[in-house]
This record gives structure tokens, sequence and C-alpha cells, in this order.
């Protein structure tokens, strides 16, 4: 629903690990008009199904499925994640792993108020991401734990009730098994070279070890003999302006204005630096002679890869491009074994210099559409 979409926008934050904070109107303060109108959208697309119950879990979820289940007249019941002296042993339980909390709880439902004649509606904890690309809907795939066949299903509803085909962008290859085995031969997919990502080895770009970056190494000792008073730092919130600054001098040597793509990117960029701290983002500044001339910021995907989400130099000084990437690469904590420098877009320049540091590999991206809505390919 476009409200909860627009309100996600706004005040939403991810975090490291690409956890999505909501705590400033779902999980720790509520926004009770919002929660009325996500309950209104849930009742109206499960309309004329005998639900008898909202079953959610402990504790951020019981506030959303208690104006849900007002809005389906219906009880709501929470499982509990600790046993207590006020619950008898007949229950359901389960292990469940808690992903912000990082542990995993022994969840514990009374058959008491759970019954195989309930028609229970369990309000899944995903998040779906829907967006435009110019006049074409677009959506990724959710992110989550639960019943994914069931979302999928509601965003399908969701583009036929736009009016658009249902396509999704960014699918790995994982994710095209997922949706094979869920929904056997009911999608179309599309290679996206331009968004494939690049992965490398920490090591490899850390070291510049062996034969093949022979040409890395000379970029990197004529960075140091020609500009013999660099300097390498943390970015920290009293370096967010100079970072800025560089972006703003690289955008108008580059005409950032006048392209869609890197006016996207830099109001991104933007948002990301105002924003650093909250995003939970680690980044690297290179200065010469006591002046910014590069910068870049990333943030941990996963327990082994850290992703680079930016990379900024002035183009004037030869070499600060190797130069922030092997200073950051040696600054990104050792139990990070991958390296992900993100997709080219299509620019030959940009998919040169990224095959120059020899991947390891290229992890594919597809378009997914549904077979019942076959369309060209989108380009975001």
């Amino acid at each position: 629903m476009k409200m909860l979409e627009d309100r996600i926008r706004k005040d939403g934050i991810v975090r490291e690990g690409n956890v999505l904070k909501v705590d400033s109107f779902i999980n720790h303060q509520m926004d009770i008009p919002l929660f009325r109108e996500m309950a209104k959208e849930w009742k109206r697309l499960f309309a004329g199904k005998p639900i008898n119950k909202v079953l959610t879990i402990e504790a951020s979820g019981i506030g959303i499925a208690a104006i849900v289940a007002s809005e389906f007249n219906v009880p709501v019941v929470f499982a509990k994640k600790s046993m207590s002296i006020n619950l008898d042993y007949n229950n359901y339980e389960t292990k469940i792993q808690s992903f912000t909390h990082k542990k995993i709880y022994n969840v514990i439902v009374s058959k008491k108020f759970l019954t195989p004649e309930d028609h229970v509606l369990i309000i899944d904890d995903f998040l779906a991401f829907k967006f435009w690309v110019g006049d074409e809907l677009a959506y990724m795939m959710p992110v989550g734990k639960g019943n994914l066949k069931k979302v999928l299903d509601m965003l399908i509803e969701d583009a036929n009730q736009e009016g658009q085909p249902f396509c999704m962008l960014g699918v790995c290859s994982c994710m095209r098994e997922e949706l094979e085995e869920i929904m056997p031969g009911q999608f179309t997919f599309t290679a996206d070279r331009d968004y494939a990502d690049y992965i490398y080895l920490h090591t490899d770009l850390a070291t510049l070890k062996g034969k093949k970056f022979q040409s890395k190494r000379n970029h990197i000792n004529k960075f140091r003999n020609t500009y013999s008073n660099y300097e390498c730092t943390p970015i920290t919130p009293d370096r967010i302006q100079e970072c800025l600054d560089l972006e703003a001098e690289w955008c108008k040597v580059n005409n950032c204005d006048q392209q869609e793509g890197t006016g996207n990117e830099r109001r991104a960029l933007i948002y990301a630096l105002n924003h650093f701290e909250a995003l939970g983002l680690t980044g690297g500044i290179l200065h010469v002679d006591g002046k910014i001339v590069a910068f870049t910021f990333g943030m941990p995907i996963n327990k082994e890869t850290f992703g680079v989400h930016v990379e900024k130099a002035d183009t004037t000084i030869d070499g600060a491009y190797a130069m922030i990437n092997y200073e950051f690469a040696n600054h990104i904590p050792e139990q990070y074994i991958y390296i992900n420098r993100e997709e080219d877009l299509g620019i030959e320049g940009l998919r040169k210099a990224k095959l120059s540091y020899q991947p390891v590999t290229i992890l594919e991206k597809y378009m997914a559409c549904f077979k019942e809505h076959p369309l060209e390919m989108i380009k975001w």
C-alpha cells in the first residue's frame, strides 16, 4: 500500500546487515492511524475468507495484529518467546531465529487458543519492494521468512490492480531457484548483465599479489611516489561535508543533473552521507596535501561479504581511484572473505575497470516476469 511505502521511504532506516529500522512508526513508537489503514488493506485482500483469528509473535507484532483483528472483529493470538508459570504444557512449540536480536527463541502457543478448526490470518514478517521505472511498475524479491508464495500472490494481485505486468528486478540465481521451486514454470527469466554484481576476494584487493595485479601495483607505487604526503582517514561526522563537496565537483565535471542514472545515484549518495551513522556505514577518505581527492563507503552484506556502495575521486589526481580502493580494502575487517563492488550499469569504462580487478565471480541478475505478463527488459 502506498501510504506504508511512502512512510518507509520517509522514516525507515537501513542498518548494517540490511536490517530495516522502523522503530519510529511500527515497532517501538506505533503510528495507529497508519495501522488502521494497513488493517483495511488486509481486510480487502482477504475479503470473503473465513478468518476467525489473527496470529502473530510477541512483542512488536502485537500492535499491528490488534488493529487488524479489530478490523476483522476476531481475537488475536500471539506466540510467546518464553515459558511462563501461566502456561500449561499442552502447547505448540517451534524454534524461530530472530534476525534483529541474533538469537533463537523457543516460540510457544497454547493449543487452547489455536485449534484445527481455526482459520488463521498470519501476519508474516516480509518486506516487499515496489517502485516505478519511468512509466513501468517493478518489484524486487520480498525479504523475510514465512510463506513466500502467499506474498508473491499478493504482489501479483497488486500489479493487476495497478493495471501493470508483474516483474521483479535484481533476481539472483538462488532467488531464481526459489521461484522455480514454489511457482514452477510461471516465470520467464531474462539475464540483465548490466546489473550483475562483481565479487572479489578480500585478500586480492588488499594485497594485489601476483602477476595479474602487476599493473595495479604500478599505479599504487606511482601514486605513493608522486604524492608522498597522502593520508587515508575514516569518514567521521566532521568530514561528511568535504565528501559532499567532492561529490558536487565530480558531478559538475560529469554532468550528473543531465543524466537520469547519475542524478538518481547522486540523490542516494547525498542521502547516505547525511544519514551516515544511522545507516551503519563505514568509509574512508584519501587526502593529498590536506585536500580530499577521493572517498568511498559501504557496509556488511552478510557475515562473509562486505559491500562497497560508492567510490568517488578527483580524476585530475592520477591513481586516486586505485589508491582509495586499495586503502579501503585494507581497512575492511579480516572476517569478510569477499568484497562486493556492485554492478557496472552497462557503462563500458566502468565494466573494463571492474574486470581489471579480477573478480572471483560475477553474480548474475535476472528480470523475472509472470508468464502471463511478457515484457521487454526494464532499465532501472
